[in-house]
């Protein structure tokens, strides 16, 4: 039981890591009111095996306004090469 507990915490504290990281991120992405570039990919520094990464995953043209959906990622790549999605995050932003 006690290392199942440790297990679960090292996950919580990894994901509680990314959504900060994805909260920076976000806001030097958007600073001045700049839209979010996709797709785009980096390295996440003091973190080896993590990088963010963010993709187009819709549009949709709601009163006939045309908006994308852009998702940012924060990942974890394993040492046995599987990739492990720490939080992820969908804005809708105008398409320009």
């Amino acid at each position: 039981a006690f290392s199942s507990h440790q297990r679960q915490l090292a996950i919580a504290d990894k994901r509680i890591a990314a959504v900060s990281l994805a909260d920076d991120l976000l806001s030097n992405m958007t600073v001045g009111g700049s839209q979010l570039a996709a797709p785009m990919r980096g390295l996440i520094p003091g973190r080896p095996n993590w990088f963010w990464q963010t993709s187009v995953v819709g549009t949709t043209l709601p009163m006939g306004v045309p908006l994308q959906v852009i998702r940012l990622q924060v990942v974890e790549s394993k040492p046995d090469g599987t990739l492990h999605v720490l939080t992820s995050v969908d804005l809708v932003e105008p398409i320009s």
